[in-house]
């Protein structure tokens, strides 16, 4: 799967599309998995949970919202299918 053309999407996306690179996108976010994993398991329970200003998420935290929001992605997906 290539990412998007500028024509296939809305012009307030073409900013961000721009930063992805050519190729193929499923390859690219393994090769981010594959970086970022080791990266956040290296890291000292100080420092996941860091915030670099009161009121701002830790790197714990960051992550946790990740995992809850792809979580409640899949369950819309799931549940919509039936």
């Amino acid at each position: 799967m290539q990412k998007p053309r500028p024509e296939e999407s809305s012009p307030f996306f073409h900013g961000y599309l721009a930063l992805v690179p050519d190729g193929d996108l499923f390859s690219l976010l393994q090769q981010g998995v594959d970086t970022t994993v080791p990266r956040l398991l290296a890291l000292s329970e100080d420092a996941a949970n860091h915030r670099y200003a009161p009121g701002k998420w830790s790197v714990k935290q960051l992550v946790g919202h990740l995992v809850d929001s792809e979580r409640d992605r899949k369950s819309t997906r799931l549940n919509s299918s039936h």
